[in-house]
């Protein structure tokens, strides 16, 4: 039987939170091992390198010169609401997208991040005044003056 782009996604979100929860676990252990795993998996620098640390750091990710742009707070709220199993894609602008997807992504897991918002079950919206084409707005929810979470539906 061949697998559907919904089972891979599946399998997908697990690997990921295996690996998540395992590059946790190691962060929590020893600065040494936390080097040793970024060098193996450099992708997920960005990251796990805004984690508050385990040396007594607490409260959101550091996102440097764009933490006054970002609510973070408004996205940890916007995990609330997306389930686990759900598919979420990111709309925001330059130069603010990449660090809104890692925040929601840090957020949002176990949910799986798509590339295209016609693959989505919920959009995060950041100072986007529309939607991407090909979905249409069944639910919106205002989480702040920039930010909004959208249940869609495929067209």
């Amino acid at each position: 039987m061949r697998a559907t782009r919904q089972d891979n996604f599946h399998v997908a979100r697990i690997v990921t939170a295996v690996l998540v929860i395992s590059v946790f676990g190691l962060l929590a252990s020893s600065t040494a091992v936390t080097e040793s795993v970024l060098a193996r998996l450099p992708e997920y620098a960005p990251i796990l390198r805004k984690l508050p640390r385990y040396e007594g750091q607490r409260g959101d990710p550091d996102l440097g010169r764009l933490q006054a742009s970002i609510d973070v707070a408004a996205i940890r709220r916007a995990a609330e609401f997306v389930p686990d199993d759900a598919l979420y894609y990111v709309e925001a602008p330059e130069p603010f997208a990449e660090d809104v997807r890692r925040v929601a992504q840090l957020y949002f897991l176990p949910a799986a991040a798509v590339r295209h918002a016609t693959d989505a079950e919920w959009i995060l919206a950041f100072r986007s005044r529309s939607l991407p084409s090909g979905v249409k707005d069944v639910e919106s929810i205002a989480l702040s003056r920039d930010l909004s979470l959208i249940r869609v539906a495929r067209d």
